[in-house]
């Protein structure tokens, strides 16, 4: 940028400021159009999500709420005002249609007196699930519009999307066909990441949490009783997480080839 304070190698001060002046109306002009841009960025992919999510009775803000509080609960109004940034009004108005819809409730546990924390019931889990197709088709329409607007996001969502299929296989209620589709999410994100040595790394631990979640589910397995309810619903949960780990393993081995082929490794 020109130092406009100094005028020293100009010959007439005046003009400084005049050309100082028209400078200033030309940044604010190209802010607005970065805040114009950006404000219509966020509604048209506002608007393809709710396009996408509107079959399942919800809305983008409503889906999106769901999605923390399933991520956080039991969770305080507080804590999801915090986390979402929204005012106690807006929060109250945007929980009152997932309550009314029967998608989230009021639990005892984490109660403190003055408030009760708020879960997912089983209808609200259940449309999570029902809807992940949906929505991560709402996400790849909208990177590609991001994309032709100059967001460079490609990798970022792609692990995002990953973090958030591994959440999803390690749940146990996780019907076989809603499992076999989020696998099948879950390696095209994969696919999506580039062959450098970031998105290298990012495999290796991953594939390293997964290990050390089995590890841990195992322990607490076999500290239970042989024969018991408790023993048994730790079998089919380590179940589960093994098999998410030998992904993540697949996921690592496919990464380190391709960083391989390129000279990464």
């Amino acid at each position: 940028m020109p130092d406009f304070a100094n005028t020293d190698h100009l010959d007439d001060p005046d003009r400084a400021l005049e050309r100082h002046a028209v400078t200033i109306r030309v940044v604010a002009e190209t802010d607005d159009n970065i805040l114009m841009r950006t404000r219509r960025l966020s509604r048209t992919v506002t608007e393809i999500y709710d396009a996408k999510l509107r079959p399942f009775g919800v809305s983008a803000v409503q889906f999106s709420l769901l999605e923390m509080i399933g991520q956080m609960q039991p969770a305080t109004r507080a804590d999801i005002a915090r986390k979402q940034e929204l005012d106690k009004s807006t929060l109250t108005r945007d929980l009152k249609s997932i309550f009314s819809d029967g998608l989230v409730e009021e639990v005892w546990e984490g109660a403190n007196g003055r408030s009760r924390p708020i879960a997912l019931t089983k209808a609200g889990k259940q449309l999570l699930l029902d809807a992940e197709a949906a929505r991560h088709a709402a996400q790849i329409e909208a990177t590609a519009l991001l994309r032709q607007h100059g967001f460079a996001m490609e990798n970022f969502i792609a692990r995002a999307n990953i973090d958030r299929f591994l959440s999803v296989l390690n749940s146990s209620d996780l019907t076989e066909t809603n499992r076999s589709m989020t696998t099948k999410l879950l390696i095209a994100e994969e696919d999506r990441l580039g062959h450098d040595l970031e998105q290298l790394e990012f495999a290796e631990d991953r594939t390293a949490r997964s290990q050390v979640q089995v590890t841990r589910l195992r322990s607490l397995r076999d500290g239970l009783a042989d024969g018991s309810t408790e023993r048994a619903k730790a079998d089919k949960l380590l179940v589960t997480f093994e098999t998410t780990h030998q992904l993540m393993v697949q996921f690592r081995e496919r990464m380190r080839r391709k960083a391989d082929g390129r000279g990464i490794w």
